[in-house]
């Protein structure tokens, strides 16, 4: 029988800092801030952009969109160390929401994947969602990493 924290929602998150790392990401981020901008979830969050070293234009494309949506856009930089989780964490120690959400430059969150997330956090310590990885990423990039359906067994999709 479960326990009496799987049944009932611990407190709904204040706030939420959705957490995007990217290194020479400006060809596909768009649509992911779009998306971003899109969700349907109507709490307080917003996005910050955590840059591990980019050469592309990709703060030049920042710039240009500022100001546009609803959602606040950030950015920091994380160039200390290469790959994805150094700037992961250097976008953690600079969200400013109680929550903290990651996607990837090169995906596109669904309309209703915060308010999944945030409304699964209530009954636990970590929530993922699921991905499709073929809707922005060319077929050589889709191919190139597979999706090995044995994750399934051990994550807690939502």
């Amino acid at each position: 029988m479960p326990d009496s924290s799987t049944r009932f929602p611990r407190r709904v998150p204040a706030s939420v800092t959705v957490i995007v790392p990217v290194r020479n990401g400006a060809h596909t981020i768009g649509a992911q801030l779009d998306a971003l901008q899109e969700q349907s979830y109507a709490g307080r969050f917003d996005i910050l952009v955590a840059d591990n070293g980019s050469s592309d234009d990709l703060a030049g494309l920042l710039a240009r969109r500022q100001g546009q949506g609803r959602v606040p856009v950030g950015y920091v930089l994380a160039d200390e160390l290469p790959g994805a989780s150094h700037a992961r964490n250097v976008g953690a120690r600079h969200a400013t929401g109680e929550f903290i959400a990651y996607c990837d430059a090169d995906d596109v969150v669904r309309e209703h994947w915060l308010h999944h997330l945030v409304m699964a956090a209530g009954y636990a310590d970590l929530v993922s969602g699921s991905l499709d990885t073929s809707m922005i990423n060319s077929p050589k990039d889709h191919m190139r990493r597979p999706f090995q359906g044995s994750i399934r067994r051990r994550t807690l999709f939502v």
